[in-house]
């Protein structure tokens, strides 16, 4: 059954701290995805213990060997896979979910203190 990920979904691989003091945090996350990455089922920037995702990398299909294109939303709280295995070139552009082990490179922050 599709669902939004969820930290339990997601297993840190690397993290780092960015900036003079330290503000942005980066990471290699895997994840399991159950049709997430779309505008229903989503990939939400908490399932990675962050408030915002500035950017970024495109999702591996560790499973499939297959790369696709990942963004995130305008406000940083989820991030979009394209639906690259679309069968319209006109479609692609769409977004999809994925069922499958993923990998991706996330930058973001938490909100802390901030108002």
């Amino acid at each position: 059954m599709p669902a939004s990920l969820t930290s339990a979904g997601v297993t840190i691989v690397r993290r780092w701290y960015e900036g003079d003091p330290p503000k942005r945090i980066g990471l290699v996350a895997q994840m399991v995805l159950e049709g997430a990455g779309g505008a229903t089922y989503t990939i939400p920037a908490t399932a990675f213990g962050l408030d915002v995702v500035e950017s970024c990398s495109n999702v591996l299909d560790v499973t499939n060997s297959k790369v696709y294109p990942a963004v995130p939303a305008a406000d940083g709280s989820v991030v979009h896979i394209a639906d690259a295995d679309n069968a319209t070139a006109a479609n692609h552009a769409g977004l999809g979910g994925l069922t499958t082990t993923a990998q991706i490179e996330i930058h973001g922050y938490r909100k802390i203190g901030l108002a």
